[in-house]
């Protein structure tokens, strides 16, 4: 689907914190190819002061690598990342592409998320699971 996904550093550190789940802990630890690290070149600690560090880093990135497009759930998040004119696209949408084109299950996605701190909007996921019957 995505040749490669750029994160920020940020974005690493968070998906080690202590209370992150151990099976995604696991996985960033060994995380596959397509998922590349940059740091930012700018700090935007100044900036953007109503999102976490996470999302600030992944929205200066984007601008750097000068990207159509941001993989943000964050609702603040993609509101900032829209006004820069950014194409905000979720974690949803991302299942959501992979079944259309048969690369997963995704109800057996949407159990798994649910195992993690992934925040559901139970709207959009009870009409996606409808979608993909």
């Amino acid at each position: 689907m995505f040749g490669q996904i750029i994160i920020p550093q940020a974005v690493l550190n968070e998906l080690q914190y202590a209370r992150t789940p151990e099976k995604i802990k696991n996985w960033i630890i060994t995380k596959p190819a397509w998922l590349k690290v940059r740091n930012v070149a700018v700090s935007p600690s100044d900036k953007l002061e109503n999102l976490d560090y996470g999302e600030r880093e992944a929205i200066f990135l984007a601008k750097e690598l000068g990207a159509d497009a941001i993989l943000i759930d964050e609702k603040d998040g993609r509101r900032e990342a829209a006004k820069l004119g950014f194409i905000t696209i979720g974690t949803l949408s991302v299942l959501d592409r992979a079944a259309e084109t048969n690369l997963i299950s995704f109800a057996e996605a949407i159990n798994r998320l649910r195992k993690t701190p992934f925040r559901e909007p139970k709207q959009i996921v009870e009409a996606l699971l409808k979608k993909h019957k």
